[in-house]
């Protein structure tokens, strides 16, 4: 129960940030009279960039937003993509007016169209007239999967010229490489000039994902409780230590340049002590024990990128292991006739004290000290119990990380 809840607020956290992060790159964008203005635009997911484009001269200017037809297009210099307004029609008969992501410049122009979930080709051998090339989604009839093939009759119609390529279309897989290729060995064959066609379209998926690698080291406040078989409770014993850890996160600034996934592993080292006195037993326990804490992390993080300072808040799933455990539990009788390790307990006491799952939560403060290298310093809070048992591990901890 409490890890469906740990995952609902992850994924609201996700969808709540996701659209609030602007990613501000060079580019320029070419107004209905073909003049070019340079500057910097939002680079975003498709589905955003279909609708608008945002666009400001420099960091300092205000931000102005175009909508289809109030421009020609916008192009990102090094990321290569190239959107353009142009009307075409989906769903079969909604005439709209969108930026369409310009894939290849040649004989026969392609562009490309997510709506809704559904993906759309077109092609353009004469300027404003655009054949539609699409696929409904699989469905599965008479518990038979059915396919949509009728794109590649499609795909033989745009290619009939070259009658050798259109005869292969009835092998195309509808997906961009396959496009793009098509259309370019059209191209090579058709063109009488022998210029080469421009292909726009790039590998963006490998080039914008981004990561990010930290070390870090601080101090850490820990309250420890254990269950020690029935003889008595160890309340909070208190254990402070240095901590050193490294932690590696991924975020796509396409879809929010704040929003990042954490992976995060720390050691430290954790000692308890405490002790009891049974007047009823006329006996004094006393119980000593030290490990090394070993914390894996995963989970969200978002940084305010706005400002020079970064603030920053996280929230994440936490596994506590304990390593090179040591530990005693002693009776000794009140006469102090005796003093004597009682065994049994002691190995009980070794099966509960592993912990195991929790949650961390807190924030930080990130200061530029480099071109994007930042020093960060970080609260936390961890919360760890086994599954059934009453043990609990209380920590807090800070932190100051550096960002290679």
């Amino acid at each position: 129960m409490k890890i469906k809840f740990f995952l609902s607020i992850l994924i609201v956290f996700s969808f709540t940030t996701v659209y609030g992060n602007n990613n501000f790159v060079k580019g320029f964008i070419i107004t209905n009279d073909q003049d070019t203005v340079v500057g910097l635009l939002d680079f975003k997911t498709d589905n955003l960039n279909f609708d608008i484009c945002k666009f400001k001269v420099n960091e300092n200017s205000t931000v102005k937003i175009y909508q289809p037809g109030e421009i020609y297009g916008f192009r990102f210099f090094d990321e290569g993509k190239f959107y353009v307004s142009k009307n075409v029609t989906i769903n079969d008969s909604l005439n709209v007016n969108v930026f369409v992501e310009f894939l290849v410049q040649g004989m026969l122009n392609l562009y490309y169209l997510n709506s809704n979930w559904r993906e759309y080709y077109f092609y353009e051998k004469e300027p404003g007239k655009m054949i539609s090339v699409t696929k409904q989604p699989d469905m599965i009839v008479s518990n038979k999967i059915k396919v949509d093939n009728r794109y590649k009759g499609t795909l033989t119609y745009v290619f009939k010229d070259y009658v050798p390529l259109a005869a292969k279309t009835k092998d195309a897989e509808f997906e961009r490489k396959s496009m793009i290729e098509y259309t370019k060995v059209y191209h090579d064959k058709m063109c009488k000039s022998s210029e080469s066609c421009i292909i726009f379209e790039n590998d963006y998926k490998k080039k914008f994902g981004k990561y990010v690698f930290s070390v870090y080291s601080g101090i850490e406040y820990n309250q420890l409780k254990i269950i020690t078989s029935g003889f008595f409770d160890l309340h909070q014993m208190p254990s402070i230590s240095p901590i050193i850890g490294a932690e590696l996160s991924f975020y796509r600034p396409r879809y929010n340049k704040g929003l990042h996934l954490m992976f995060d592993v720390n050691f430290a080292k954790i000692i308890g002590y405490d002790e009891f006195v049974n007047l009823t037993q006329e006996s004094y326990y006393s119980y000593q024990i030290s490990a090394i804490k070993l914390t894996s992390n995963i989970g969200l993080k978002y940084i305010f990128t706005k400002s020079k300072l970064k603030p920053n808040i996280e929230l994440a799933y936490s596994r506590v292991n304990m390593l090179n455990k040591k530990y005693t539990i002693k009776e000794d009788f009140l006469d102090y006739r005796y003093n004597n390790v009682i065994a049994n307990d002691s190995r009980n006491a070794e099966e509960s004290f592993l912990f195991g799952n929790g949650y961390r939560i807190g924030g930080g403060l990130g200061y530029p000290i480099l071109t994007n290298k930042y020093i960060n310093l970080s609260l936390l809070y961890y919360w760890h119990k086994p599954r059934f048992t009453d043990e609990r591990l209380d920590t807090y901890q800070m932190k100051l990380s550096f960002q290679l």
